[in-house]
């Protein structure tokens, strides 16, 4: 990456990071879709179960990419713990 485009290796990592945690929440606003929840409904669950803090806290939530209902599943319980 640093050879050809100027970017070093912490950064590359640091943007392949930010990436992942950005899909995460992708893939969980469209399971919501999927499942017909509206846009404000869709707002208030990322808001009250603090989506964007938890993937930063919880680094293993991006492997569930694949499975968003197992993600939701997932998300909701964490918040139902707190």
């Amino acid at each position: 990456m640093n050879k050809y485009w100027g970017i070093a290796a912490p950064e590359v990592k640091e943007r392949l990071l930010d990436e992942k945690y950005r899909l995460v929440k992708a893939v969980l606003r469209d399971h919501l879709e999927m499942e017909g929840y509206y846009e404000s409904e869709i707002r208030q669950f990322m808001h009250e179960n603090r989506v964007s803090k938890k993937k930063r806290e919880n680094r293993g939530l991006w492997k569930l990419k694949s499975n968003p209902e197992k993600l939701f599943k997932v998300l909701t319980e964490i918040s139902n713990e707190e």
